[in-house]
């Protein structure tokens, strides 16, 4: 089994994996689920990797497949439980908040069970053992009213105590209300109120009449002109009082002494479900982003292979990224990148890199495909780390970390070198990066570098295991294109590149005068090789062009010569066959009538008989027209089942229909001929299909005609009863069978959940209708119904 070792921080920190992180956390409900994810490393064995990648597949089927949004919106309340299990009691929002989390925790146990389905047994393995009282939430729901009040009915004895502090309160009240609305004492008040300090109950005396009235101060206005007096004569009430709002005190406290000794006894559940939500939020806003950057599982491997088809760096917005297609460690080692300043080497680098890193955490990577190996670790330098305290030049810099790279890389390691001996005299650099390059080959390394470098550009050309690669760039302006080109070395075009900027031409000259005299015939010979490259790539790739065009077309032209086949066949079995099918059963209708003459009519009379005969000689005559006759102008659709508006041929009259509803209890179809509607049986129609562009027959819908230009596959019925949206339905549902759309979306929002239910009612059974389900969490979930149509 293959364990990683800490990945290095500095590999970290130059991939910038920790705002891949940063955004993947913004998906997460919780606190808790966010700091789980920020917590991620690539340190994960094989097993634990492919792990991680099949809890973020199951988790889409529960949330996108199945439509189960799931929330996760609970506090962090560890403290509270470790509180708990010490029998420290707690406070009336602490118990609110365990009751909060006792129900999320039950409600994500059976948001997640309720999906039928054996494919998300790793998110059911995290709600298992989930086990919490749902009733001492509710208990702690009916006893505690808010984070200041406790239910009355919390406790018989806090009732009857309350119940006497009630009938002490009236008593007093009554008493100061005398004081209060004495004609004598009126005069002494500040205002005619009863009100409360210090918890003892007072009036409001003028401070000029304090004397006036005997009893106790106990407070004052800011004004200093209103002072608060206790009557002598209810202190003894008020004493009283007192006592009691003690004893409710009391039997508050244990009251919430009993409810932290019931949440102690579970602390070891909360415990399991709080690490269980944590890992479910994590999984789940890994999903969310896996979406919402259209990324993909990777397929993992452990032999350093690395192939990656159109992907994208997840730092660069979707939009304008440029997809790269790359591979290494198939039939080479060493990918050695070259190209233009600006035209996406280092890019490249980092995409592989950051790739392996979140694939390496568990996570899904924004590609079309991937295949990505397990490393023991991965170094890279790339940028400039130099440090001003250390003293150390970009070059020093880049040297100490190949040094640490070299001493602790292993042939199971993945190296990642940005422009490679630079920063110094460019044949010593040159030299130094061959010889670092050779190294890294020898010890069994997977490695991608990018250089400027010629003479490495010569190496990869000679060297097994070693394949050269160029950014393209469009030869015409010289702008890059950041695709990649695997098997081609690439030119910096530097002199190129200052001359479209605008560098002085004389400067730009002189320039390539310089080179010419210093060119080098290997160079040269590189240069016209990738040359011949490029050309050989471009008609390779213009050539499979027409031939994906000539096999789409073949394909094309395979299945209507199928279908002319098929159609043909199915008229010469079965013209014939409908038509004596017929005329039998016209036949026996005929003798039939014959007879019922005969039994109708004692003694029938000439006439009768002669226009029973004359009727059945008519029918024989039809009987060998037959072939004429029912010749169909328009073919027939094979195993073609009818549904409301396909066009039919009327078996008994020989003329073309719409079906206009159908009743299959009955067995009976309604089939609009102009503007006549008829009832036939099932068997007495055949579908058939009638050109677009036909003269014969105008395609169009039973109320109105249809634009397949000004269609919309979205229909609003919010604000309708069931009965008001049913025909708006039947409308929206046959403009779509006309206008050939496969899939359409009913916006009825959520409500009381009648209209969504009387929408569903009717489509169950619907003729055009192959099935119907909720829309997804971003399409609007249960407030949307989404219908695949039969075709």
């Amino acid at each position: 089994m293959l364990i990683f070792v800490k990945m290095d921080d500095r590999t970290l920190r130059a991939l910038e994996f920790t705002k891949i992180l940063e955004r993947i956390s913004k998906y997460a409900s919780s606190s808790l689920g966010k700091s789980a994810i920020l917590k991620l490393t690539p340190n994960l064995d094989f097993n634990q990797i492919n792990i991680s990648l099949n809890e973020i597949e199951q988790a889409f089927i529960v949330s996108e497949k199945c439509s189960k949004g799931i929330s996760f919106s609970y506090d962090d309340i560890t403290d509270i439980f470790n509180k708990a299990k010490v029998f420290s009691t707690l406070n009336n929002n602490e118990l609110l908040k365990v009751s909060k989390f006792i129900k999320i925790a039950i409600t994500v146990k059976e948001d997640i069970n309720s999906v039928k389905s054996n494919d998300i047994f790793l998110l059911k393995d995290y709600v298992k053992e989930i086990i919490l009282p749902i009733e001492l939430s509710k208990y702690i729901d009916e006893n505690i009213i808010s984070e200041t009040e406790i239910s009355d009915n919390a406790s018989s004895v806090l009732k009857n105590i309350r119940k006497k502090i009630k009938t002490i309160s009236e008593q007093i009240k009554r008493k100061l209300d005398s004081y209060v609305n004495s004609r004598e004492s009126a005069k002494f008040l500040q205002d005619s109120i009863v009100t409360i300090r210090n918890d003892r109950y007072v009036i409001p005396v003028k401070a000029e009449y304090k004397n006036s009235i005997n009893g106790l101060i106990h407070d004052q206005s800011s004004s200093g002109q209103t002072l608060f007096i206790e009557p002598f004569t209810i202190v003894e009430m008020n004493n009283e009082l007192k006592s009691v709002i003690l004893l409710e005190n009391q039997e508050i406290e244990k009251i919430l002494r009993d409810l932290t000794t019931k949440v102690s006894a579970i602390v070891d559940n909360l415990n399991y479900a709080t690490k269980s939500l944590t890992s479910l939020d994590a999984i789940f806003a890994k999903s969310y982003y896996a979406y919402s950057t259209d990324s993909v599982k990777p397929t993992m491997n452990s032999k350093g292979l690395i192939e990656v088809e159109l992907g994208r760096h997840p730092l660069i917005e979707k939009d304008s990224v440029v997809p790269t297609t790359i591979n290494i460690g198939k039939t080479f080692r060493v990918l050695l990148i070259t190209g233009p300043n600006t035209g996406g080497k280092t890019v490249v680098l980092k995409l592989v890199g950051i790739m392996e890193l979140m694939a390496l955490s568990g996570l899904f990577v924004p590609a079309k495909k991937a295949e990505l190996s397990t490393f023991d670790n991965i170094f890279c330098d790339i940028g400039d780390e130099q440090s001003i305290e250390q003293s150390l030049s970009t070059f020093s810099g880049h040297i100490k970390n190949i040094k640490y790279i070299t001493d602790n890389m292993s042939s199971n390691s993945l190296i990642l070198l940005d422009e490679l001996g630079a920063g110094t005299d460019p044949t010593e650099g040159a030299g130094l990066a061959v010889s670092i390059l050779d190294y890294i080959l020898k010890n069994g390394a997977r490695a991608i570098l990018t250089t400027h470098f010629n003479e490495l550009k010569e190496y990869a050309f000679v060297t097994d295991n070693v394949e050269n690669a160029s950014m393209d760039f469009n030869p015409k302006n010289y702008q890059p294109t950041y695709k990649i080109i695997i098997g081609t070395p690439g030119q910096s075009n530097a002199i190129e590149i200052a001359s479209k900027i605008g560098l002085n031409s004389s400067i730009v000259k002189k320039a390539k005068l310089h080179i010419n005299k210093e060119s080098n015939p290997n160079i040269e010979m590189i240069n016209a090789l990738e040359n011949s490259l490029r050309n050989a790539r471009n008609n390779e790739d213009t050539v499979n062009r027409l031939l994906l065009d000539i096999d789409e077309k073949n394909k094309i032209l395979e299945k209507e010569i199928e279908k002319v086949k098929i159609k043909r066949q199915k008229l010469e079995q079965k013209g014939d066959e409908e038509a004596n099918k017929i005329i039998r059963e016209a036949l026996v209708e005929a003798n039939q009538l014959i007879e019922n003459i005969k039994l109708l009519t004692n003694s029938p009379t000439d006439s009768d008989l002669f226009k029973a005969r004359e009727i059945k000689r008519n029918i024989q005559n039809l009987e060998r027209s037959v072939v004429s006759k029912f010749d169909c102008e328009y073919p027939e659709l094979e195993k073609q089942e009818l549904y409301i508006g396909c066009d039919v041929k009327i078996i008994p009259l020989n003329v073309t229909g719409k079906v206009y509803s159908i009743n299959e209890n009955k067995n009976a179809i309604e089939v609009l001929t102009g503007n006549i509607k008829s009832i036939f049986k099932k068997d007495q129609l055949i579908p058939i299909y009638i050109p677009p562009k036909s003269e014969k027959v105008k395609r169009e819908n039973i109320s109105s005609v249809f634009n397949t230009n000004t269609f919309s596959s979205e229909l609003k019925i919010i604000g309708l009863t069931v009965q008001e949206a049913i025909p708006e339905i039947e409308k929206f549902l046959n403009s779509a069978y006309n206008t050939s759309v496969n899939h359409v979306k009913i916006i009825h929002g959520i409500g009381t959940g009648r209209l969504r239910e009387g929408v569903r009612m009717h489509l169950k059974n619907h003729v055009l209708v192959k099935y119907f389900q909720d829309g997804d969490y971003l399409d609007g979930g249960k407030g949307v119904t989404l219908i695949t149509l039969n075709k």
